[in-house]
């Protein structure tokens, strides 16, 4: 039987993100590293959509309510983020390049070339849409990373493994 846990965590990871419901998440009582996040990206039908691009060009994002997007604003270089899809589970863990910005500024390499992920073809229109919103309660957010270890939805965890005894 596979191995279905993520890396061991040092500590348990502090919300970057909240829930589907737009209630904010706080940080709980454990203790907390200070480096490790993790960021909801919707429930399944949106945040399937959300992480396959994220995957695609490597950013995590959040948008429409600023209710879900300000939480990105935690997430600076060096951190850790832990991505999850409700309904899903975990599907990767990033290391965070940059702050966040408005997805329609977002620049990724592509094939070596630096190209703006607003402008690729295979966006779904309600994020190509949302993306190009200037409100920016509206607008659609991402945070830059480099996935250290991802998998699809389908293939999500719901456990991260515990580096604590017992």
């Amino acid at each position: 039987m596979p191995d279905n846990r993520l890396p061991p965590l040092p500590r348990e990871p502090r919300p970057a993100a909240v829930t589907d419901r737009g209630v904010a998440r706080t940080a709980s009582d454990r203790s907390w590293n200070g480096r490790d996040f993790y960021c909801i990206l919707g429930r399944i039908n949106v945040g399937i959509e959300r992480w396959n691009v994220g995957r695609r060009y490597g950013f995590v994002g959040a948008g429409d309510r600023e209710v879900y997007s300000k939480p990105l604003q935690h997430l600076q270089p060096g951190h850790r983020v832990f991505a999850y899809v409700g309904g899903a589970g975990y599907v990767g863990i990033g290391l965070v390049l940059g702050s966040m910005v408005a997805l329609r500024h977002l620049v990724v390499d592509v094939g070596g070339s630096p190209v703006k992920v607003i402008d690729q073809p295979d966006l779904p229109s309600w994020l190509t849409r949302r993306g190009h919103l200037v409100d920016p309660e509206r607008t659609e957010y991402a945070v830059p990373v480099r996935w250290l270890a991802h998998r699809s939805a389908s293939a999500a965890v719901w456990e991260v493994a515990s580096s604590r005894p017992g």
